[in-house]
């Protein structure tokens, strides 16, 4: 009659259905006595498939002897229990669970039900996942990364950046590419024009070490659309090539000398491979 009574009370109570986690009772022994609307949305079972059964009846290969263990203790020990667990669907599919159990005490004391509260945050725990891949992608990645609104303001960059810029990373947050860019060069006006009509770009830039001095960086940014098809933020994958570019530089100021010293001189002077090639000439011999 009891039993009878606390049905029929949850059943009229549009709360208990209307509640936004599944909710199972159970009797002292673990029988399910009652669930409501979204226990079955979540597990697929209905009420005619799960009341009278043993609550172990969600319990499958995956699931986890040791967070088995856990609940049962709390639950011989008259304690509430919270943590997340695989439980499977009617139709056999694993789903993680956060659940929690909180044991009902009668006057005397004694265990009179336990109610248990279910979420299904399986796409929770997979995007959290997703994201410390992501993350730890974002970190190690060799070359420098810049996240950067359409705006201009620094959201993120990773260890790789920090590095061969000298900045931390509490210096670049929150402030415009602008302030790193040196922006009176001719390269600063490509890629100021690809973000402000949100294209992707290829090129070369002048960035601002921590220090002051320049550094010359290969640049590539990608814009990101969200679900409106319009650019969140820029990826911005940044390569020092300083080193690369001051010795081309270096190359051309030798080239550049060893041909004015070619033309200085009033007699022809060329120079060929074994086959008949030219390979160069001073400026008496080409005319």
């Amino acid at each position: 009659a009891q039993r009878q009574s606390e049905q029929s009370l949850m059943h009229q109570d549009a709360s208990f259905e209307q509640y936004p986690r599944g909710v199972v009772v159970c009797d002292a022994q673990h029988v399910i006595i009652e669930i409501n609307h979204t226990f079955t949305e979540i597990t697929g079972y209905t009420r005619a498939d799960i009341v009278g059964q043993n609550s172990r009846i969600k319990q499958g290969p995956l699931t986890d002897p040791e967070t088995i263990n856990q609940i049962r203790l709390a639950l011989a020990e008259k304690r509430s229990f919270c943590g997340r667990l695989i439980n499977y669907r009617k139709d056999g599919t694993p789903f993680w669970n956060e659940l929690l159990i909180q044991p009902i005490l009668s006057a005397q004391g004694e265990v009179a039900y336990y109610v248990g509260l279910l979420e299904d945050v399986t796409c929770q725990l997979r995007n959290d996942e997703h994201q410390m891949i992501a993350q730890a992608v974002f970190d190690q990645v060799s070359h420098g990364l810049l996240i950067i609104n359409p705006q201009r303001l620094l959201l993120n960059c990773n260890h790789a950046f920090t590095a061969f810029c000298g900045y931390a990373l509490r210096d670049i947050i929150g402030i415009k590419l602008d302030n790193i860019a040196d922006t009176d060069s001719n390269d600063w006006h490509p890629v100021l024009s690809a973000l402000a009509q949100k294209q992707e770009y290829r090129g070369e830039m002048l960035i601002q070490h921590a220090k002051g001095h320049a550094l010359w960086c290969d640049v590539t940014l990608t814009p990101v659309l969200d679900h409106h098809q319009q650019v969140a933020f820029f990826i911005a994958l940044i390569q020092d090539v300083t080193h690369h570019k001051q010795s081309e530089l270096s190359l051309l100021k030798h080239d550049s000398y060893q041909r004015a010293l070619l033309d200085s001189f009033p007699s022809m002077i060329w120079l060929k491979d074994t086959h008949g090639k030219l390979l160069t000439a001073n400026q008496q011999y080409l005319h």
